[in-house]
């Protein structure tokens, strides 16, 4: 039970705070804020983790934005804002 828990606990995963501005009918600005909830483990993550983000609209599949975000172990669990 408690290894598992702490397994689990090490899963990446984050907090994720989006919030969109229309600039104008075409343009949107976002803001977007990850927030690590995850316990970073050196011998499982290593010093950094790489992830890809996007931001897409589900009804109509359309990819607003992507980035490569990566995540070091000095900066863990700091906010990161795209």
């Amino acid at each position: 039970g408690a290894r598992v828990r702490a397994l689990v606990a090490m899963l990446p995963r984050f907090n994720v705070e989006c919030h969109v501005h229309p600039i104008t009918s075409k343009i949107l600005r976002l803001e977007v804020e990850l927030e690590p909830a995850f316990d970073w483990t050196l011998r499982y993550h290593g010093n950094v983790q790489s992830f890809w983000v996007w931001v897409e609209d589900a009804t109509n599949t359309r990819i607003y934005h992507h980035e490569h975000v990566l995540l070091s172990r000095r900066t863990h669990p700091d906010p990161i804002r795209l």
